[in-house]
């Protein structure tokens, strides 16, 4: 969860004047190297994190007076976001709208000439797996002293393994209906009809492929599908399993969708 942490980033890399490096880093209090390294890419890039709103807002002024296209996700925002986020246990392709049974028992219907915006994402979780084997190895020490009746001693050994789990998301924003999220192992997939395919993972697929067949011109973000996507709007300032959630808001925010 992002707890009680507001979140300053800029909408994009422009801005700045001549030297946007060199203004960035006045703005932010950041090294030549760091500010480069905001800059790099497409916004939306996080610049710094603040407990104290106070401090947060006062940021965001700075980077505004730098000639900075700024913006704050107060930790009420991202609280927010969640809560409203429609969760997908099914869904219907209807002529006209993408109709979702959500989790929750309500049932949502988007107009596919009103979505905006696809943001297509990844979690990973991770466990971490400890195991303990014993190992018997020669000792001649141990042999001499006990006359050649006890040849090896015993010892263990413990090894710690980090599993990953991946899981794609589709989140969709329409404005005036809450955002909707699809999770590819969350979501029953007949609704595809005579487009539903053997697996989840070919499900998800073809369920994007119908919904941008439908929703011409909408935006479509892929960038948090990926870990180096995700890095790169948070700026390793924060730890991607637990602020996904926060990185899809503040791409919505840059697309100008919520």
């Amino acid at each position: 969860m992002s707890g009680g942490t507001n979140i300053v980033a800029l909408r994009d890399a422009a801005g700045g004047g001549a030297d946007p490096a060199g203004a960035l880093a006045r703005a932010a209090g950041l090294s030549a190297h760091e500010a480069r390294a905001r800059l790099y890419g497409t916004g939306p890039r996080v610049i710094s994190v603040h407990a104290d709103r106070a401090q947060a807002e006062a940021a965001v002024a700075r980077l505004t007076a730098g000639g900075f296209d700024a913006l704050v996700l107060f930790a009420e925002d991202q609280e927010r976001d969640r809560v409203e986020t429609a969760n997908a246990r099914s869904f219907e392709l209807m002529p006209g709208a993408f109709r979702v049974q959500a989790r929750d028992g309500h049932t949502v219907d988007l107009e596919y000439g009103a979505i905006r915006l696809m943001v297509r994402g990844l979690t990973i979780a991770q466990s971490l797996h400890t195991e303990t084997t014993v190992v018997r190895k020669m000792s001649v020490p141990l042999a001499l002293v006990s006359g050649g009746v006890m040849l090896t001693k015993k010892s263990e050994r413990t090894t710690t393994t980090v599993e990953e789990e991946r899981t794609l998301f589709l989140r969709l924003f329409t404005p005036g209906s809450p955002p909707v999220n699809v999770g590819e192992t969350e979501v029953q997939y007949q609704g595809l009809g005579k487009a539903l395919q053997p697996t989840r993972s070919g499900n998800f697929v073809a369920l994007q492929r119908e919904l941008r067949s439908r929703a011409r011109g909408v935006a479509v973000d892929d960038r948090l599908a990926t870990r180096a996507g995700q890095i790169q709007v948070l700026s390793e300032l924060l730890p991607l399993q637990e602020y996904v959630e926060a990185a899809v808001s503040l791409v919505a925010r840059a697309h100008g969708v919520r």
